[in-house]
């Protein structure tokens, strides 16, 4: 990147990444603003969608914003992801990462944060205008955000300038309407084209957005096979110690975990899956267990409980959840979107779950039995215990008599996941569309 320069305003760094900024800054220049708030998941869903953007308007400047503490304090630990946003936008700009006696400060501790909340988003927003005076010179038409409430960043943005506001629903989930969920329309957002993944989707999102808003079914542009053959040919992911490790092992397991959580997952149970899946995959010879934890995950208990085993046999990995599942051979997911990444790359998919009793947000089965959506769409194979798990990685690996549900899994996978090829360019076309 030879014309790549850094400076800093107020308290963030913006990067100059593509055009000279002397010569791009100015209102004949169309503009498009990305604006990342909440977690990882967004940057690497919208990635494939905007560099097809990009090449289709090479002369439009692309300016993405990470807004996010968290999120500026993971860029670091997130090189694959960072530099792929980078290859494609004209600027970044983001808060530098805290050092580390600034993250420990009590203010940005959890507890204390509630407290002090209107304190803090007013100094926040009182932050931001060092941004604001850069951006004030750009012609911004195109507004690409997350799926929530405009915070007031965005409201200011869109105060500011005319522009059209595109929206995507977070991660990598599938969004069907649950009976006796309660939905509620979202408070001060702006959404003129909401890109959904499926047809099926659309009744619920029509609950929680405004009336106005235009949904899109386009499929899953992270899924397009361009993209997966992309990530997995990165000379990072080819020199990773993940993939020499693979290259070692006799089968490699993939491990999509989360963390427990009192409402709706309890700590005994997170404990079980996770020493029956050690126990079952190392028990193996040859195996390598790769374990890709949620990004909010705290990865203490985990850590500990995987103390026990052999090191040289597990790794916890940060690397994009299809690149661990193009390595892999069998995936194991707790509830998790990660089946979704699993599927699309074509491995044999199961998820290794216990719901509690009671939980409204999911779905039933015919018996009253708690469910994913996942499982409802027949997506994935299930199991509940480690006997379970141990029958369906038996029944995959032996080729002599494999049953036919893991050839039933990536019909329906394809089926339902359009994967296709073409859910970028229907994001772009929709993206077009709006604009006119």
């Amino acid at each position: 990147m030879p014309n790549h320069t850094t400076d800093k305003i107020g308290r963030f760094l913006v990067e100059e990444l593509g055009t000279p900024q002397d010569s791009s800054r100015n209102n004949s220049t169309t503009a498009i603003l990305v604006y990342f708030k909440s977690r990882w998941g967004e940057v690497d869903g919208y990635l494939p969608v905007l560099k097809k953007l990009k090449e289709a308007h090479p002369d439009c400047r692309m300016i993405a914003v990470i807004g996010s503490e968290r999120l500026a304090d993971s860029v670091e630990a997130q090189p694959l992801l960072c530099n792929e946003l980078k290859q494609i936008v004209d600027a970044l700009i983001r808060l530098p990462p805290k050092t580390q006696k600034a993250a420990s400060r009590i203010f940005y501790r959890k507890w204390m944060r509630k407290m002090a909340s209107w304190y803090h988003r007013k100094c926040v927003r009182l932050s931001w205008r060092p941004v604001f005076n850069y951006l004030k010179n750009e012609r911004i038409e195109l507004i690409i955000k997350d799926h929530g409430n405009d915070n007031a960043f965005l409201l200011k943005l869109q105060s500011m300038f005319t522009a059209k506001c595109v929206s995507a629903p977070h991660g990598t989930g599938i969004y069907l309407e649950q009976p006796e969920a309660n939905f509620r329309k979202q408070k001060n957002i702006k959404v003129d084209l909401f890109l959904a993944g499926d047809t099926s989707e659309i009744p619920s999102f029509k609950k929680t957005l405004p009336q106005t808003t235009d949904i899109q079914a386009v499929g899953r542009p992270r899924y397009d096979r361009w993209w997966i053959e992309h990530l997995a040919q990165l000379p990072c992911f080819q020199s990773s110690e993940e993939y020499k490790l693979a290259q070692q092992s006799q089968r490699v397991f993939l491990f999509a975990t989360r963390g427990p959580s009192p409402s709706f997952f309890p700590t005994s149970v997170f404990e079980y899956l996770v020493k029956t899946v050690a126990e079952t995959v190392l028990s193996q010879p040859g195996s390598l267990l790769l374990i890709k934890p949620h990004p909010q995950q705290d990865l203490k208990p985990i850590k500990s409980i995987m103390a026990q085993y052999d090191s040289s046999r597990w790794k916890i990995s940060s690397l994009q959840t299809m690149q661990l599942s193009h390595l892999s051979d069998f995936v194991i997911c707790m509830l998790s979107g990660v089946i979704l990444d699993a599927l699309a790359v074509g491995k044999p998919t199961v998820e290794y779950f216990q719901y509690v009793k009671g939980q409204d947000y999911f779905l039933k089965d015919q018996n009253g039995k708690t469910i994913s959506t996942y499982n409802h769409l027949g997506l994935v194979a299930t199991a509940e215990r480690k006997e379970e798990l141990e029958e369906l990685i038996e029944d995959y690996f032996n080729t002599d008599n494999r049953s036919e549900r893991w050839q039933k899994q990536s019909d329906q996978a394809l089926k339902f996941m359009k994967l296709d090829n073409q859910s970028s360019m229907r994001a772009v076309e929709a993206i077009e569309r709006a604009l006119r």
